[in-house]
């Protein structure tokens, strides 16, 4: 039920007619622009965070938890500055050359 509940949602978003689809917010861009990079690296980044930081701060503790998606959102980030971004622009430049 859950996943029928955001597919409606989603489909929400995408029909120029519901609330959904007019709302813009900066925020979830930055979450839709750095989802992919987040959904690559999360694992590995929250294992090596949890390996290193275990020595100062607890492992089940909240502050583990938010140093955890602050490093994997911070490593999102960089992957899409250093990775994502430059070769979008050449794909670009690549397929819109001819044109």
């Amino acid at each position: 039920m859950v996943d029928v509940g955001y597919g409606f949602m989603v489909l929400g978003a995408i029909c120029p007619t519901c609330f959904l689809y007019r709302l813009s917010s900066k925020y979830t861009g930055i979450i839709a622009t750095l989802s992919f990079a987040v959904y690559l690296s999360h694992k590995m980044v929250i294992h090596m965070v949890q390996l290193y930081l275990v020595k100062w701060i607890d492992s089940n503790s909240n502050v583990m938890f938010l140093a955890c998606i602050l490093v994997a959102l911070f490593t999102a980030w960089i992957m899409n500055n250093l990775i994502e971004k430059p070769f979008l622009r050449l794909r670009n430049k690549i397929l819109y050359q001819n044109n």
